[in-house]
């Protein structure tokens, strides 16, 4: 699995999702630093559960939103689904491209 990184200026790259988290935020020590004052220091993170991901708002002030809704807490993804922070737009998939898990 990876995550797929869309910046607000078009930009575009990847995060493979190699161990069991990613932190992702505007400070420095994130594993995906996503350099924007609209972006807490430390936003969410993705956390690898069972066979699936799982990410968590980390209490930020823009919040993390999946396919439009609110992430209250934590919440299960699956491939495909789009993950706004602030500008920013994530999308988790398969090593291969697909969003099949």
């Amino acid at each position: 699995m990876r995550l797929v990184v869309r910046g607000p200026d078009g930009s575009c790259g990847s995060v493979p999702f190699d161990g069991d988290a990613i932190s992702v935020g505007r400070n420095e020590e994130n594993d995906l630093r996503l350099a924007s004052r609209s972006v807490s220091r430390r936003h969410c993170r993705f956390v690898r559960s069972g066979a699936g991901i799982v990410v968590e708002d980390l209490d930020s002030t823009a919040g993390v939103w999946v396919d439009g809704a609110a992430v209250r807490g934590r919440m299960h993804l699956v491939p495909g689904q789009r993950i706004e922070i602030a500008d920013w737009v994530l999308v988790l998939e398969a090593e291969d491209g697909s969003h099949e898990p």
